[in-house]
């Protein structure tokens, strides 16, 4: 996040720190692919409001829930950062990453979708979904959280947004070029030097080109 000026003030006074372990050239970064949950969840040891280092440049993490609240009230004070600015090289200008005037546009515009009476058919449709998947696990089975998860995630949004219903073929495609373009954005977003995608990896490689097991190309 980016402050920016206005005459709006937290009600209290914030502790502030510096996240341990920053690496020349790299910051962070490291930590961040390598073990992401474990280095956020130490960051509130080290203050309300925690530097963290991509690389040369500084990024923000409010660690405490007023704060974190305070910070979601006020989209006028608190800008989106540059992390956000890479994210928008493959979702485009989206609602989850725009900025001023096209965020508050876009969000006026989803905004007849989540009255209270749609809410409460989301709820009925979330409950269903999740009865059928629990219903389906087996005593001494292994799941994958993650791809039950993202199963139920697609079942639930089909319902929702589409009013349809998604068989489970398509979810296992979905699924698996889902997890492909979410590790790539996160990769990308948390690149120090900008030059990630520029990089003749596997990576970057299952970003631009074909996909196996998915219907068609991601391209930027």
């Amino acid at each position: 996040m980016t402050p920016a000026t206005s005459s709006a003030q937290p009600e209290r006074s914030w502790t502030t720190g510096t996240a341990p372990g920053s690496v020349p050239l790299l910051g962070h970064t490291v930590a961040l692919w390598r073990r992401p949950l474990q280095f956020l969840a130490s960051l509130p040891a080290h203050g309300d409001l925690v530097e963290v280092r991509l690389g040369p440049s500084r990024a923000y993490l409010a660690c405490h829930p007023e704060l974190v609240r305070h910070v979601l009230l006020n989209p006028r004070v608190f800008d989106k950062g540059g992390v956000f600015d890479k994210a928008r090289q493959l979702l485009g200008n989206s609602l989850s990453v725009s900025r001023g005037e096209d965020h508050r546009t876009q969000r006026r515009m989803i905004q007849p979708a989540f009255h209270t009476p749609k809410i409460a058919d989301y709820t009925a449709a979330v409950a269903d979904d999740t009865r059928a998947a629990i219903g389906s696990w087996e005593p001494g089975r292994t799941l994958d959280i993650s791809d039950t998860m993202h199963g139920l995630l697609m079942r639930v949004a089909a319902r929702t947004l589409f009013s349809t219903g998604i068989d489970e073929a398509t979810i296992d495609e979905a699924r698996h070029c889902l997890r492909i373009v979410s590790h790539g954005i996160y990769k990308r977003t948390m690149a120090p030097l900008g030059i990630m995608e520029k990089l003749p990896t596997r990576a970057t490689a299952a970003m631009t080109g074909p996909m196996p097991g998915c219907g068609e190309s991601w391209t930027r």
